[in-house]
């Protein structure tokens, strides 16, 4: 074998094995990350139109962390399907970040009107954790939409500390 052969040979090997590092060093280079990354560039600069598509993409990614398919889920959300949206928090709601899917879920659901499920979920909330801020400001904000003005009244005096 050549000089200039073997040369060729090892570099090439060297090539290959740099790229089986690269694949290995960075495992986030999957179909899902890479569309949630172009639909995050995409909305940060006023694209709408083809925002949509990357994003139904990356979230029917099932190699996607949760904290990946919650992201996903808000920027869904941010771009105006809800359905798409209230989807990917139901599937997140057994999973790390349960707490928080469910929160962006029963937040969802009251902004397109689904108050009494929107409710339960934040009753639900409010039995783990009483002291859940976020959530009695959520109810009271549901009930207020509703239409449950007393009920709504109650929950903003808990938050402010006062005895209903």
């Amino acid at each position: 074998m050549s000089l200039k052969l073997r040369q060729m040979s090892i570099y090439v090997l060297l090539l290959l094995a740099a790229a089986g590092s690269a694949v290995w060093a960075y495992p986030r280079l999957r179909p899902g990350p890479v569309a949630l990354h172009q639909a995050e560039q995409l909305l940060a600069g006023g694209e709408i139109g083809a925002v949509l598509p990357l994003l139904r993409e990356a979230g029917q990614d099932r190699g996607l962390a949760p904290p990946e398919r919650l992201r996903v889920a808000a920027l869904l959300r941010d771009a105006g399907d809800f359905a798409g949206a209230e989807n990917l928090y139901r599937g997140l709601l057994r999973t790390g970040v349960g707490a928080e899917a469910r929160f962006r879920l029963a937040e969802t659901l009251a902004w397109t009107g689904h108050f009494q499920e929107a409710g339960e979920l934040c009753a639900e909330m409010l039995d783990r954790d009483p002291g859940d801020r976020r959530a009695r400001l959520l109810l009271a904000r549901v009930l207020s939409w509703d239409g449950r003005m007393e009920e709504s009244i109650g929950q903003y005096r808990m938050l402010l500390g006062e005895t209903p």
